[in-house]
Parts: C-alpha cells; structure tokens; sequence
C-alpha cells in the first residue's frame, strides 16, 4: 500500500494487488489550478510479467479527520475478495467467474459484486452487481 499526503487534498490510499510488483515514488509536478505548478509525490507501480496476469488495485480518498483506510485480499476457490474499510462503512468486492460464493453472510452469484455496511450493522446498505442472477444477504434475495 502506498498512502500520499500533500496540501491540496485530504489524502489518497492506494492499495495494488498483484505478485511481485514495486512501488517507485519520486518528487514532481502537479498544477492546482492554471499557471500554477507545485511539488508533489509522482508514484507508478510496475511489475514484469509472463502470460495472462490480473491487477487489481483499489483506490481510496483519505481525510484528515478519519483513520486511515484499510483494505486486504484473500482468495475462495478461483474468487479474489477484497474487503475495504474506512470511516463509518466497511464494504466487500467479490470478483468471480466460478459460481456462486459464500463470504459473511452473503452468497453471490455474479462476476462482479460490490457490497457495502455500515461498520455497526451487518445489513446490506448499497449493493453493485455485474453479470449473474441471484445475490441472497440476511435481508433477503435480490
């Protein structure tokens, strides 16, 4: 994870998940607004790869007042979870081609679902579904 800091933004978290990559930062340029350049960090991520690889990364904002984001990566079966949380929600990204998965609560049957809580409740709250039939929470199916 790399987490930058610079006085025209709250903050951003960037968390790439991939094997073996770097992080590489450095000192550039950045324009606010027209005719003004200030200094910020520069990041790129690279990795050297052979065949078909997959990287995901999941992109944060920050605030000053908040803690610091946190996101993890695990693996059921051929699916890649992700669970994000920061602020008052804690959400769910499950990426899948394999049928349906079962992870707290919740069985999914698209290649795509993203789910959100409220960190002090298990009930769904917002829901984005990609490419299946049937996602089923404590609440109920959809």
């Amino acid at each position: 994870m790399l987490t930058t800091q610079n006085a025209f933004a709250p903050g951003i978290s960037i968390f790439a998940y991939s094997e073996n990559g770097k992080w590489n930062c450095d000192h550039g340029w950045v324009s606010p607004c027209y005719g003004d350049l200030v200094t910020a960090p520069v990041c790129s991520y690279a990795q050297t790869i052979e065949g078909v690889q997959e990287f995901v990364s999941v992109i944060l904002p920050g605030h000053p007042n908040r803690r610091e984001p946190m996101a993890s990566e695990a693996r059921i079966g051929n699916a890649k979870i992700y669970r994000i949380s920061s602020g008052d929600a804690s959400d769910l990204l499950v990426l899948s081609k394999s049928g349906t998965v079962e992870i707290d609560g919740f069985q999914t049957d698209f290649d795509w679902s993203w789910m959100r809580q409220k960190s002090n409740s298990s009930d769904l709250y917002e829901a984005v579904l990609l490419s299946g039939r049937r996602l089923v929470s404590a609440i109920g199916s959809f």
